[in-house]
This record gives structure tokens, sequence and C-alpha cells, in this order.
């Protein structure tokens, strides 16, 4: 009987208190988890394909740097034309701008 009349007194919004509060400190401590796993999980899949690249010798990913070094030459072009057909109608223009008319 003196749990009841304990209970009677004001522990027991004290106790509903530290429910709720324990309830939303604990969704904050699990999201907060789910979101550094996620993060971590993501960083080891970079540092696993990087290595996989490394490791693997010449003959893994020669065919990938040849298309990447191809795709930035292909971009480089890109800029040097459009840098020279900026030129035209100018006074600095080349004979490069006659091919397209300018």
């Amino acid at each position: 009987m003196d749990i009841l009349a304990e209970l009677q007194s004001g522990n027991l919004l004290l106790i509903g208190l530290a429910c709720c509060a324990l309830a939303v400190i604990g969704t904050v401590l699990l999201f907060g988890l789910q979101l550094i796993t996620g993060l971590v999980s993501a960083l080891g899949a970079l540092v696993d394909v990087i290595v996989g690249i490394v490791g693997g010798g010449p003959t893994a990913w020669c065919g990938c740097l040849l298309a990447v070094v191809g795709c930035g030459v292909c971009a480089g072009g890109a800029v040097f034309m459009a840098n020279l057909l900026a030129a035209c109608g100018t006074p600095e223009a080349t004979n490069f701008c006659t091919l397209f008319g300018r």
C-alpha cells in the first residue's frame, strides 16, 4: 500500500515525463545511429572501389582510364573551339571562323 501512496503523491507524473523523455531521446539516438551507419557504409563503398581499381593491376582498369582521358580530350577540344569561335567577327578572327561561315 505504500507504493500506491507514493504514486498518488506526484511521482506518477514524474514517471510519465521520464518515459516520454526516454522515448524522444531514444528516437533521436536511433535516427542518429542510422545516419552514421549510412555515412560509414558509403565511405566504405568508396574505399572499396578505390582499392579495387588500384589493386586490380593495369589490365583491370586501363580501359576505364582510357575512357576518362578520352572524355577529357573531348571536353578540352570543345572549350578550345568555343574560344576560337568567340573571336569571330573581331580583328583577331582566324581562318577557323570561315569554316563555320562567320
